[in-house]
């Protein structure tokens, strides 16, 4: 736990599902980097909303920028304090 400065996934999870795996891997100070498809748009509010109890300040959406992705994204989850042991959840 919170070991990495920085986490990356692509066609993981929908994003809140994945920042609970990643973000309590990842140092204060450390970002998840994941690559998204256009349907990120409908998932983006959860993942806004769990951020702060993974210790997760800033949620950022860039361009993939690359042509034969087009709507694709990277999402960017800024950390900047200890996601504590509460998350992630055992799976069931």
């Amino acid at each position: 736990r919170e070991k990495f400065d920085v986490a990356v996934a692509r066609a993981l999870a929908r994003l809140d599902v994945l920042l609970e795996w990643c973000m309590p891997l990842v140092k204060p100070g450390g970002r998840v980097l994941a690559m998204k498809g256009p349907q990120v748009a409908g998932e983006i509010d959860a993942a806004r909303r769990l951020l702060p109890a993974l210790g997760g300040n800033a949620l950022l959406v860039h361009d993939a920028g690359v042509p034969a992705l087009a709507g694709h994204v990277i999402v960017e989850a800024v950390k900047d304090r200890s996601s504590g042991n509460r998350l992630p959840r055992k799976p069931k």
